[in-house]
């Protein structure tokens, strides 16, 4: 077999590249313990992207200080909201005994009802029970944590579009050079149109393909089209 190494050549490895190795893995470990929280700032930061337009508009166009502008598009954002949940919520409300009828919360025995019952018995009943709560139980906290993190992503957009101009002198916590704040601030430029830009798409592709669905449905006379 022929030999990978020989003698007469050598690999040396630099403490600098050890020390960076370790400290490459030990972020990946942060990052995947702290990853909830990347997502929640990344959030944040693409609605601060995609409101900020409309802030700097109502600032120079309307002469809106900055904190009423965002004030302002934040009312109207819950305003569409709240319209888009009165929608939902009567035909949600509506099928809320199918989704009791899905869940298969189980009938007490017979031998239940007559007091003529075994420990097995009431074993498999309070199993059956304790998966249908945990079924109910895991959909309200899903629906919590929704809530609680759509006003944490609220209120830190918030937070950047105020601060929006210093954004990026945020890079003083690594470097102090001049070239460096330069870089950072057309980085988020660049960013910040990009993101803004592919919300505000999405945003008016998702409402044109509502409309056009809900037509075709009402003309098929769905129920609950809209």
């Amino acid at each position: 077999m022929r030999k990978l190494f020989s003698s007469d050549h050598s690999v040396s490895i630099s403490p600098s590249s050890i020390v960076f190795g370790v400290l490459f893995i030990l972020g990946l470990v942060f990052l995947y313990y702290v990853q909830e929280i990347v997502f929640t700032v990344f959030l944040a930061f693409i609605l601060m992207s995609a409101l900020n337009p409309g802030v700097t508009w109502l600032e120079k166009k309307l002469k809106f200080p900055r904190v009423v502008g965002i004030l302002t598009l934040y009312l109207l954002l819950i305003a569409v909201i709240a319209f888009a949940f009165s929608l939902i919520i009567p035909p949600l409300f509506a099928e809320v005994p199918n989704l009791i009828n899905s869940l298969h919360l189980p009938s007490l025995p017979e031998h239940i009802r007559n007091f003529h019952f075994t420990m097995s018995e009431i074993n498999d009943f309070l199993s059956q029970m304790y998966n249908s709560f945990g079924t109910i139980y895991a959909i309200l906290t899903s629906t919590f944590n929704g809530i609680l993190g759509f006003l944490t992503i609220l209120v830190m957009a918030a937070y950047m579009l105020i601060d929006e101009a210093n954004l990026h002198k945020k890079v003083v916590w690594f470097s102090r050079e001049n070239r460096h704040l330069l870089l950072a601030r057309e980085f988020l430029e660049s960013l910040e149109i990009q993101l803004g830009s592919w919300v505000r798409g999405q945003l008016l592709l998702m409402i044109t393909i509502g409309i056009l669905v809900y037509i075709g449905l009402s003309l098929l006379s769905v129920p609950y089209a809209l």
